[in-house]
Formats: structure tokens, sequence, C-alpha cells
């Protein structure tokens, strides 16, 4: 059970990986693009109004993604177009809303001094708003049903589109507004195929809305709503801190390295996730915590191997991006790089260590933990960064993604007892610290260009797996499972 779990996780993560690896290279591409574009001050405005869409984003969509996945009726195609038709009447329903919740907030928000300017932006953000939260619900249909190809088909289509239809709107109009209408054309373009692919057309005329089925939906889905709200507050809420107490200039160098950093191991985490929660739903569901045990031990052993050389290549990497990937001015914030960094790192792992308090249901509990952390959050940004700046926001993210990270691993062990990997992250990262150690050395005798760097990052790699497999954490009969899956390909 447990091998043919990991054998099928790892195929689908080979799938799933350019629908994650392409949007986070075009997110990569935005940040340099719209920078260069619109300069600090506007890009900070940019990331304001679009903070605030995230917000309305994850209210109204994720309560849903996590139910999509949980509820999915794998195996029993009678269920599956009731299921459709009643999942989407929750989208319509749920976006239908917090649209109207979201211009009662903008219309508060522009009575502000600091916000009267972004009036046009945030209503050009509605339309933004409705493009990308169907999308983002209905893109995990193919996770669920594990159909990763189209997954990753549609997730670069929307990725790619909305960066060029946006940039190309900027050439003609110089305003954030128009980054906003380009969301908006992109989702207009390409859900007719979405609808088509997921046959939602046939499910709305002969599936059934079952309002006990979207009760039991929203019951378990609504605590991950707030507490994705909280984790927001945890990641973003320190930009509207920042404007506070400083001015545009400063937000848009906060989000733009926030967003390097984010973009930069973001792709390898989810990535690694989609594939793996399906696999964990199903193993929980036969009634194994032995089998689901050994299988979270081993998923947080891939994590670490392949994200821990990212997290130290980004942390010692992150002066030469800077200066190549955005204009001088950002160099300001140089210093807040490496906490941004782990901090992402962070935000991956502690995906799988709040997984068994999902797998059992107590979405309210992982709720009071997010409260509390999100709390702490805000406290630490409130005295850090009147005195610290832009590094105070950094470190208070960081220390609170410390702090849950440490309640989830404790209290999800009641829950899924299974060990954590020491061994292996001892050698992972003593093999990462060697990496490292060959980048700060060459990076102290070359003036890194673009080939060098690409160059300095495969080297590396290189280094570093061979190290893996001469330390023996990664063994022969492991290779050649990944050539197999590899040839499946």
């Amino acid at each position: 059970m447990s091998n043919e779990a990991i054998k099928t996780a790892g195929k689908n993560t080979i799938v799933f990986f350019p629908g994650r690896i392409i949007p986070s290279i075009i997110g990569f591409l935005s940040v340099i693009i719209f920078t260069k574009i619109l300069g600090p001050e506007k890009y900070g405005d940019y990331s304001l109004v679009l903070s605030t869409i995230s917000i309305f984003i994850i209210l109204s969509a994720s309560w849903l993604e996590n139910t999509i996945i949980r509820f999915y009726p794998y195996g029993k195609k009678d269920k599956i177009i009731d299921y459709n038709k009643t999942i989407f009447f929750s989208t319509v329903i749920s976006i239908l809303i917090f649209s109207i919740l979201y211009v009662i907030a903008i219309k508060i928000l522009s009575n502000f001094d600091q916000y009267t300017n972004l009036s046009n932006a945030f209503y050009f953000g509605l339309l933004a708003f409705i493009s990308m939260s169907f999308f983002r619900i209905v893109i995990v249909f193919f996770i669920a049903s594990q159909q990763p190809k189209n997954y990753s088909i549609y997730s670069i289509l929307f990725a790619i589109g909305k960066v060029f239809l946006a940039s190309l709107l900027l050439v003609f109009v110089k305003s954030i507004s128009m980054i906003f209408l380009g969301f908006f054309i992109i989702g207009i373009l390409i859900f007719p195929s979405i609808i088509k692919k997921l046959k939602i057309i046939t499910c709305v005329l002969k599936g059934k809305f079952i309002w006990r089925n979207f009760i039991e939906y929203f019951s378990y889905g609504w605590p991950f709503g707030i507490m994705m709200v909280f984790i927001w507050i945890m990641t973003l809420s320190n930009r509207y801190i920042i404007k506070f107490y400083y001015n545009s200039f400063e937000v848009g160098i906060y989000s733009a390295l926030s967003n390097i950093s984010s973009q930069s191991l973001n792709f390898l985490f989810s990535g690694l996730m989609f594939a793996v929660y399906p696999v964990l739903v199903k193993s929980w569901r036969t009634g194994s915590k032995k089998a689901t045990s050994q299988l979270m031990t081993k998923f947080i052993r891939i994590y670490l191997i392949i994200c821990m050389p990212a997290l130290v290549g980004l942390i010692l990497l992150y002066s030469p991006i800077i200066k190549l990937f955005t204009t001088s001015e950002f160099l300001y914030g140089y210093n807040i790089m490496p906490y941004l960094a782990i901090t992402s790192f962070l935000v991956g792992l502690n995906q799988y260590f709040s997984k068994p308090i999902e797998l059992k249901k107590q979405t309210k509990l992982l709720l009071i933990i997010m409260l509390c952390t999100s709390v702490v959050n805000i406290l630490l940004a409130l005295t850090l960064i009147p005195k610290y700046g832009l590094l105070g926001a950094a470190i208070s993210t960081f220390i609170s993604y410390i702090i849950l990270l440490v309640i989830n691993y404790f209290l999800g062990q009641k829950f899924l007892s299974y060990n954590f990997p020491r061994k292996s992250a001892f050698k992972i990262l003593l093999s990462a610290g060697c990496m490292g150690m060959l980048i700060f050395l060459i990076q102290r005798r070359i003036e890194l260009n673009i080939l060098y760097i690409i160059l300095l990052i495969l080297v590396s790699i290189i280094l570093y797996f061979f190290l893996l497999i001469l330390l023996g954490e990664i063994k022969k009969n492991e290779i050649d499972f990944i050539r197999r899956i590899v040839k499946v390909y």
C-alpha cells in the first residue's frame, strides 16, 4: 500500500510540477515586469489592491478548495454528477455574496486618505476577484480527480495569459487598473474550455443540488475560509501596517521581495502537496493509521530533500537576484530576504504538520490555532515595524510561522502519530550546507550574471544530490524507482 501510494504521488507530482513551476516562473517574471514598469511606489499601490482582492478570494474560494478534495466521491461515478452540481452552485453563491461584500469594503476603504487614489483600481479589482475566484475553485477538480495534465495545462494558460494581457494593456495605459482588467479577460477566454472539460453543463442539467451535502461541505469548509484569512493576516497584513507607518514606496519594496521569495519556493511545496494530499486522504479512508503515518514520514522526507537546497540557494543568491531582476531601488530591502525565504520554507512544511488535524476533520481546532498565531503576528508587527521598518515586518512573520509550526506538529501527533525523519533531515541539511559553501565561495570570486547564476545552480544541484547518494540518503532502489516513474511520462 505504502509503495503504491508513493508511486502514485510520484507520478502525479511529476505532471503537477509544470502546473506549479511554470506559473511560479511567470509569477516571478511578473514581479520583474511590473516593478520595472511601475516602480516601487506604484508597485506598492498594486500590491495593496491585490492584497485586498486576495482576502476576498480566500473567503469565497478556500472553503470550497479543501472541501472538493476531502469529499470528492472517488470511484463513485453515479455520485459525481450530483456532487459537481452541488459544488458548482455553491461556487456561484459564494462568489456572489463576497462580490457584494467586496464592493462594501472598497467603499469603506475609499474614505481613508491613503486609499482615495486607488478607488478606480479597486473597482477593476472586482472583475479580477470574480475571475480568479472561479478559476481557483474549478481548477481543484483536476486535483481531486487526479487529472494532473489538465491541471497543469490550464494553470499554465491562466498564468501566462494574466501577465501577457496585463503587460499588453499597461503598454497602452500605464495604470494598475489595467493589470486587473487583464486578469479578468483571461478568465473569460479560458473558462468555456474548462467548463466543457469538466462537463459542468451536463452536471447542472442532470444532477441534483443536495442540501444536506451542501451543509456538510460548508460545516467542514468554513473554518478553512476563516483560517486562510488568518494566514492572509500573517503573510499580507504587514503591507497595510507598513503603509500606515511609512508609504507606498516601502510597501512596494517589501511586496516585491516577498513575492520573489514565495514564488521561488511555492511551486515546489505546492506541487508536492497537490499530489500528496489526495493520497493521504485515500489512505486515511481505508482506516489504516499505520500506513498513513508511514506516508507522512516519507512525504516530509521528500519535501526536505526537494525544498532544502532551494532554500539555501535563495538565501545565498538573494543579492545578485535582486540586482538582476529588479531596479536598483529594491536593494533598499536586501537584508530582509533571508527571513522571507525561511518563512516561505516554513509555510510549506506547515502544510504537512497540519494534515493530521485536517484528516481528522478538526478544522475548528485549526481555526483556533491560526487565530492565536495571527494575533501574535499583528502584535509583533505593530511592535517591530515602527522601530525596524521592513526588517521588523519580515521578522514578525518569521517568528509567527515558527510558533505555528511547533503548535501544529505537537497537536497533530495526537491525531496521527508519525516520526519526523530526523536522520534524513541531518543528512539533507549537511548536503545542503556543503552546497551552500560552494555557492558562497564562488560568489566571493566571481561577479554573477544570469549565465553564471544558472550554471552555479546546476552545479550546486549536482553536488547536493551526489552528497545525498554518498551519505546513503538516496539509495539505488530510489533512483531506479524515479527512473521508472519518469519513463511512464
